[in-house]
């Protein structure tokens, strides 16, 4: 029989679970000069206004801001400072963050000003959630409407 985690892999937060090539979209950026601190994997993004050239840049966006996805972490590092390259996992994307409470699956979510997924209340719609969601711990989540 197949054991699909036969490694025993733990899933970290920002990673990419599952690209679908027909929907996800992962976009090649680097982190903007003008971001002060360094950003973690799993933080929304927005696209940075003062951006030069045509490399997409990108600063941390706020719970009430609109982002264009949710940083994603790579085999080597999980915090980003200005000027690094990065990617991010914008509509279509699977991706692992942490539950701010217990979640149903296709709750719609939205990000907490701490970083963790809720169910929307009053902020800005990130995606769905694709498990259940147990508090404080690390779930998968189907970002749907980075920009809404």
């Amino acid at each position: 029989m197949l054991n699909l985690n036969q490694q025993a892999l733990i899933p970290v937060l920002g990673q990419l679970d599952l690209n679908i090539p027909t929907r996800g979209l992962v976009i090649s950026g680097q982190i903007s000069a003008n971001q002060a601190t360094a950003i973690s994997a799993g933080t929304f993004v927005k696209r940075d206004p003062a951006q030069v050239g045509s490399l997409p840049q990108y600063l941390a966006a706020d719970a009430d801001e609109d982002a264009e996805g949710v940083l994603l972490g790579t085999s080597k590092t999980d915090t980003f400072a200005a000027g690094e390259p990065c990617s991010v996992g914008s509509v279509g994307c699977i991706v692992y963050l942490t539950a701010k409470t217990t979640l149903a699956p296709q709750v719609k979510v939205e990000c907490n000003a701490d970083g963790s997924m809720q169910a929307v209340d009053s902020g800005k719609q990130r995606g769905i959630a694709f498990d259940p969601g147990i508090t404080d711990e690390v779930s998968r989540f189907l970002i749907t409407n980075p920009v809404a």
